[in-house]
């Protein structure tokens, strides 16, 4: 498959992080103690264990989440230097690429929410997991009095301003990292649309981003996207589209890189044993923000270790991973309400029949393939156009502005009034 542009290898990535995260969501419903719930919620013996081992960076949902978010900052840095556009454009594509698929696959839960096809009461106690039992939760609802059936008001004010205001959003619960998402979007775009572009051509471009690295270190989700800007940074001031290491130095960075990346991606969130524990007593009093700091960092490393090792690359240019990457959005906003609903009927259908252990292992593949083939119909179909529609809106909002302004200028009234009267 032929990449749509040089960082087409970027998109393979989101795409594998966005199975990722829908695998982990599968562990966090189903299999608690292996994300370091604690071994009372295990469902097989070692269950705690793994939970507590670096092992986690295989499934570790907020290393997913932080790798989107590098790439995110990187691309966006990217487009906009390639690309510049008035900062109104900007923020106005931005805002409907990322709210108009949300608006419509809330439209395709409206059926789900109304009718109560969600199952967190009873499959929540049987998989002893937190995480689905407050997700749709009919009776456990803490806001409102009774779960918030939709309406066409709530439809269209959840999908298209409290999910950027307030990150709240009743009826998809992956939605909450798109706050930080769009306003962090926006602070890129300020900062590339307002600083001049020769002192950021000449190295000031990396001495900001190391200056917002410091404002946002702790602050989840956003110092992610800072970490991809900076990485932009640092490619520009290399010279070229790849960072300028020789074949044989390269590749010796990029497998520090992606061991690094391996040993923080898989911090354990409870602190863990061993190696993991001496880390954290090590760095502990001076980051503050383990493990999700570490995690951060690992997605760093990781987008780095690929720009630098061609070889990484070409795995990610395959015609799965380049359909993974198109479907990646789709796949993160409807993979929660198939999981909480399809995926937790099946549990509590075949439990009974064949235990909980092999009902779990039933249940991962038809969820994912439920996922993945919503995901892909909505990437052709609910993606792709509002990606095409942000676009035209974004560049329609500006001249829209002027010809408002000059319709509403003195000088404009002044003459059309007296116009009207001769005529």
């Amino acid at each position: 498959m032929n990449p749509r542009h040089s960082y087409a290898c970027l998109d393979g990535v989101r795409g594998w992080a966005a199975l990722m995260i829908a695998c982990s969501h599968f562990v966090a419903a189903m299999h608690p103690a292996l994300l370091g719930a604690g071994d009372w919620r295990a469902h097989f013996a070692g269950a705690g264990w793994f939970g507590r081992s670096g092992l986690i960076v295989l499934y570790n949902p907020q290393l997913a989440v932080d790798v989107f978010l590098v790439i995110s900052g990187f691309v966006l840095a990217t487009s906009v230097n390639n690309r510049p556009a008035p900062l109104l454009e900007l923020a106005v594509r931005r805002w409907l690429r990322l709210g108009l698929p949300i608006l419509a696959t809330t439209a395709l839960i409206w059926p789900l929410v109304n009718f109560q096809l969600f199952f967190p009461d009873t499959a929540g106690p049987l998989a002893k997991s937190d995480w689905l039992l407050l997700c749709y939760n009919y009776t456990n609802w803490t806001r409102l009095s009774g779960y918030p059936f939709m309406t066409l008001q709530r439809l269209f004010w959840q999908s298209l301003v409290t999910v950027f205001t307030t990150s709240e959003h009743w009826y998809n619960p992956a939605l909450w990292m798109m706050r930080m998402e769009f306003w962090g979007s926006l602070g890129v775009f300020a900062g590339y649309c307002i600083v001049p572009a020769r002192f950021l051509r000449r190295g000031g471009g990396l001495l900001l981003a190391f200056v917002a690295i410091g404002f946002t270190w702790q602050v989840p989700l956003l110092g992610s996207i800072v970490l991809g800007v900076a990485l932009f940074e640092v490619r520009r001031l290399s010279g070229g589209m790849r960072f300028t290491f020789p074949p044989a130095s390269g590749v010796a960075v990029a497998i520090a890189l992606l061991a690094a990346a391996v040993l923080l991606g898989g911090m354990p969130y409870d602190k863990g044993d061993g190696i993991y524990n001496r880390i954290y007593m090590l760095l502990g009093p001076y980051l503050g923000a383990v493990p999700l700091l570490a995690f951060r960092v690992s997605a760093l490393c990781i987008v780095a270790a690929l720009l630098i090792w061609p070889g990484l690359q070409r795995p990610l240019l395959t015609r799965l991973s380049q359909w993974l990457g198109r479907a990646s959005y789709m796949v993160y906003l409807v993979h929660v309400p198939i999981l909480c609903s399809l995926g937790a009927w099946l549990l509590l259908r075949l439990e009974p029949l064949v235990g909980y252990n092999p009902a779990t292992l039933i249940t991962l593949p038809l969820f994912l393939t439920a996922t993945l083939t919503v995901a892909g119909v909505g990437a052709r179909w609910i993606d792709e156009p509002s990606n095409r529609l942000s676009k035209m809106a974004g560049a329609a909002v500006l001249p829209a502005v002027r010809a408002a302004r000059r319709a509403l200028a003195p000088g404009a009234l002044a003459q059309t009034g007296p116009a009207k009267a001769e005529h």
